[in-house]
């Protein structure tokens, strides 16, 4: 409990530092007024869960995201294996009924944030996985959750993924 409790912490720290690095102070002023919206996600590889924040951590989610632990910093290099992209992005497209024509699957509510590389549902087949890493890359939630993110998360919205 201690532990978990100290992650909170600490990904509450991440969120602080990343706003004062990142925030003027319209943006902070933006932040207590509009409180219904998602302002940041972090995705936690260590743990496989997923941080939903607004000033405090809204929601924990768990995930599974790329099989075998392979990350990669940044966004310049693109292995063909399963990999992670660790680092600061953003929202830029949300697609709710999206299909990898490369993976040949459905991706529902799929918010990319690198590529792409998604935070979206993955098929009931695959809940059990959820916890481990097992995706090519993208990250995986259950379809509740999915929904939920989908409908709190603007585009623009930050993603940070940590080892």
């Amino acid at each position: 409990m201690l532990q978990k409790i100290g992650r909170n912490i600490a990904a509450m720290l991440i969120l602080i530092l990343v706003v004062a690095l990142s925030a003027n102070a319209a943006d902070l002023v933006r932040i207590e007024v509009k409180t219904d919206k998602v302002d940041l996600i972090i995705v936690d590889i260590g743990d496989q869960k997923l941080y939903v924040c607004r000033i405090e951590i809204l929601r924990e989610v768990v995930i599974s995201t790329a099989e075998g632990g392979y990350n990669v910093i940044g966004g310049k290099i693109h292995p063909k294996k399963p990999h992670n992209h660790l680092g600061r992005f953003s929202i830029y497209k949300k697609d709710k009924d999206h299909y990898s024509g490369l993976y040949d699957c459905p991706m529902p509510y799929s918010m990319f944030f690198h590529g792409g590389h998604a935070i979206h549902a993955t098929s009931l087949e695959f809940y059990s996985l959820l916890g481990i890493p097992a995706s090519h890359g993208c990250v995986r939630t259950h379809l509740d959750d999915a929904k939920w993110l989908f409908k709190h998360t603007p585009l623009g919205a930050k993603v940070i993924v940590v080892p």
